[in-house]
């Protein structure tokens, strides 16, 4: 369509320039090992990653990580329907939301007011979340690396 970008500017431009706030990171080992995932197209096969992801003490760690970490709005990234509900299941005030959400837009719009607390998705916000009221960001569907 075009054929040469005439503005580009990357996150660090952005944060330096404050249209964006710093960023905060901190990674949790909750202990999983995909190591033995197959990739296809540079990103892990879903539903090997599912298989490995999605367990009892997995999906444990990630409400603890949760608990003690998180503050404020939460937005959780899933490997599947499965595993977003059951991991919105052990969290307080979690609601999964999917593909298949009956209300999927009254649950984007309760969390964007602060009504709900924690989203758990499963490929509905793919590229991260663009809600400026999140704080937080689970992802539990690793890309590679």
């Amino acid at each position: 369509m075009f054929e040469k970008i005439i503005f580009q500017k990357d996150l660090k431009w952005a944060i330096q320039n404050k249209y964006l706030t710093d960023i905060e990171c901190l990674r949790v080992n909750i202990g999983y090992d995909i190591s033995k995932v197959a990739r296809r197209m540079g990103d892990f096969a879903t539903g090997e990653l599912d298989k490995a992801m999605n367990t009892d003490i997995l999906n444990g760690a990630i409400a603890e990580a949760y608990e003690k970490y998180a503050k404020g709005q939460t937005l959780i990234f899933a490997t599947s329907v499965e595993h977003a509900q059951n991991i919105a299941k052990l969290i307080d005030g979690a609601v999964a939301v999917t593909a298949n959400t009956k209300n999927r837009a009254e649950i984007i719009q309760k969390f964007t007011n602060r009504e709900i607390p924690v989203l758990v998705n499963c490929m509905i916000f793919t590229e991260r979340n663009r809600y400026a009221t999140c704080r937080n960001s689970n992802d539990c569907k690793t890309n590679k690396q």
